[in-house]
């Protein structure tokens, strides 16, 4: 499988202020502007089926030991 920096085939980006290295949106939940934060989400959704959110306050350490859980479970047979 390669990577591609656009989105799925017949997609379109969405309108976003970001994104990761191969495209994915990157969405900041702390902005002030609920309307426009409704609307990255419904464009992410639409074109990619995903997206990353930043400013949610998970602390650091709960998201290291949430992967390492995942990396320990997708190793099982």
């Amino acid at each position: 499988m390669t990577s591609s920096s656009s989105p799925p085939k017949n997609k379109t980006s969405p309108k976003r202020n970001e994104t990761d290295e191969i495209g994915v949106p990157i969405i900041d939940i702390s902005q002030a502007d609920e309307s426009k934060l409704i609307v990255q989400i419904a464009e992410a959704c639409s074109s990619w089926g995903f997206f990353q959110i930043t400013s949610h306050g998970i602390p650091t350490q709960l998201l290291q030991d949430f992967k390492a859980q995942m990396e320990v479970f997708f190793d099982l047979p």
